[in-house]
């Protein structure tokens, strides 16, 4: 038996205030939880955020008012300990969520869209910083999604797992894994297309598309990108104009791909991932359809002709830090 609350989901969740969890707070069937910007979470161990079967999640927050999910151990040893609550788990037959400036770290897994895919994205997410997880940054099974200007790193297996088929677009956004322990077995990708059934029968769910636009994949390991696909269709994915660290060789799916040089991130040891450097190989080597598709950065520095490669565009250093 595990402790639930339902939320009332009759009026936008009060932002005046912090709220903590125990347990499972569950966004019921047919009920729509609204997050407005500022409002701060805060989880127990293994506490979980569910939006149940026919529910959903609306996560309004702004620049500069961001939505916060994370624990409720603030002591300065807890500040980057992954793993001290559960996740926020949009269930099958959830839909139509919605997330916004938001910051989750510090968990287990951090969403995990365990979602049927449909005509319309499961989830949209931008602007969103998701870090320090025990497990995976954003785990999909089957779903639809659609995210921008996403910060995803230092994750125990992966940062970004798309698992058992499903549609996914991302744009403009920053894959990473520095996990602690430089674990050969850590990734900012993983695809996964199969399960294997009680029977010990392989089942394959090929995706039906994958497409990352502007996009980093990079981190302490060699090898950044994990392909676990069972089927023998066309390649599902497609890596346009991105930056990747890998070991393998190049096929037709990576399109004027900038591999294996250095983003030069500002500090990837505490997370700061912005783009500051001018020799930077990410900077000008974007194509224009990510800017158009993300115009503003997730610091809301606008992209401008060929745009820098990943969530941050390039800001050159400030030779006079007291400006700052």
């Amino acid at each position: 038996y595990i402790p639930y609350s339902i939320i009332d989901c009759s009026r936008p969740l009060p932002s005046d205030k912090p709220h903590i969890v125990y347990g499972y707070w569950v966004v019921d069937s047919e009920s729509t939880l609204v997050i407005p910007a500022g409002t701060k979470i805060y989880f127990a161990p293994d506490a979980t955020l569910w939006v149940y079967d026919g529910g959903s999640l609306k996560v309004q927050g702004q620049r500069g008012q961001i939505v916060s999910f994370q624990s409720m151990r603030l002591d300065a040893h807890y500040k980057d300990v992954a793993g001290q609550w559960g996740r926020i788990w949009l269930s099958a037959g959830s839909k139509d969520n919605e997330i916004n400036y938001a910051l989750i770290k510090n968990g287990t897994v951090g969403i995990w869209a365990d979602t049927l895919a449909n005509n319309n994205p499961t989830l949209l997410i931008n602007n969103t910083i998701i870090k320090n997880m025990s497990a995976v940054g954003l785990l999909a099974q089957g779903s639809s999604i659609r995210g921008s200007n996403l910060v995803i790193s230092n994750c125990q297996t992966a940062s970004l797992a798309l698992t058992l088929g499903g549609n996914y677009s991302f744009y403009q956004s920053t894959f990473t894994n520095y996990w602690a322990g430089n674990l050969k077995t850590t990734y900012s990708l993983l695809l996964n297309d199969y399960y294997v059934d009680q029977k010990q029968q392989t089942q394959l769910r090929p995706f039906d598309r994958i497409e990352f636009i502007n996009c980093i994949f990079y981190g302490h390991n060699e090898e950044q990108l994990s392909f676990d696909l069972k089927s023998k269709s066309a390649i599902p994915y497609k890596f346009d104009y991105c930056l990747i660290r890998h070991k393998a060789s190049l096929n037709e799916a990576y399109v004027n791909c900038v591999i294996n040089q250095d983003p030069l991130f500002v500090d990837f040891a505490n997370s700061n991932f912005e783009i500051t450097d001018s020799k930077s190989p990410a900077i000008g080597r974007g194509t224009s359809t990510g800017a158009t598709l993300a115009p503003l950065d997730i610091n809301g520095v606008f992209r401008s002709g060929i745009p820098t490669i990943g969530a941050y565009e390039y800001t050159p250093k400030d030779p006079n830090p007291s400006n700052r």
